[in-house]
C-alpha cells in the first residue's frame, strides 16, 4: 500500500513539474519573445483588417537589430502607454522627413527623394501632413525615435498628429498572421526601397 502511494505521489510530481516548467517558458516566451496582438480598427487597411490577430516578434529589437523601414510594428502609444497600436515605419533616427504634394520624403544630402510606398500603398493615396507634421514642413527624427504610420492614411491617428515613437515604446514586429483561418500562417512581408 504505501508502494502505490509512493507511486501516486511520484506521478503526481512529475506532472506538477512538467505544469510548472510549462508555465514558465509559456511566460517567458510571452514576456521575451512571441505574443498575438489584435489589430484593432481601420488604420492599416487594405492590408491588415479589424479583428485580425498578427505574431509579434519582441525579441529581434530587444537583442538583435532596430527597426527598418517598412516593418510593421506594434507600439506604445505615446500618450497612453496601456494603449497598443499596429503602424508602419515610415522614418528612421537621423532622417529627415517630410510630406509634400500627398507623397512622403526623405532628404538625402542636398536632394529629397520620394519615399516607394506602392508595396503597400494603394494607387492614388495621398499623404496628409497633420499637426505634428504639416505639409512641407521639414522634421529630423531624433536619435532612438521613429515615425510610424498607418497604410490606411486618410483615417490613421499616427506619427504626423502625435509625434515620434521612442524606442522604449517598441513592442516589436507584426511576422505572423493567425487570425483569421484562412490567413493563418502567411508571414508579413515587409516593402524594401531600391531608392533610398
Amino acid at each position: 500500500m504505501a508502494t502505490f502511494l509512493a507511486s501516486i505521489v511520484n506521478i503526481f510530481l512529475d506532472i506538477l513539474e512538467i505544469v510548472v516548467i510549462s508555465l514558465t517558458i509559456f511566460i517567458l516566451s510571452y514576456i521575451f519573445v512571441f505574443q498575438t496582438h489584435q489589430v484593432i480598427g481601420d488604420s492599416m487597411l487594405p492590408n491588415f483588417f479589424d479583428q485580425e490577430y498578427v505574431l509579434t516578434d519582441k525579441f529581434t529589437y530587444m537583442f538583435l537589430r532596430q527597426p527598418v523601414r517598412g516593418e510593421v510594428v506594434i507600439i506604445k502609444y505615446p500618450k497612453a502607454p496601456e494603449y497598443e497600436y499596429i503602424k508602419r515605419v515610415i522614418g528612421l533616427p537621423g532622417d529627415t522627413i517630410k510630406i509634400s504634394d500627398g507623397q512622403v520624403y526623405l532628404k538625402e544630402g542636398d536632394d529629397w527623394n520620394k519615399l516607394d510606398e506602392a508595396a503597400y500603398l494603394p494607387n492614388g493615396v495621398q499623404t496628409v501632413g497633420r499637426s505634428f507634421l504639416p505639409i512641407d514642413t521639414p522634421l529630423t527624427i531624433p536619435k532612438d525615435n521613429y515615425l510610424v504610420m498607418g497604410d490606411n492614411r486618410e483615417v490613421s491617428s499616427d506619427g504626423r498628429e502625435w509625434g515620434f515613437v521612442e524606442k522604449k515604446f517598441l513592442v516589436g514586429r507584426a511576422m505572423i498572421r493567425v487570425w483569421p483561418p484562412t490567413k493563418f500562417g502567411a508571414i508579413i512581408q515587409n516593402p524594401t526601397y531600391p531608392n533610398l
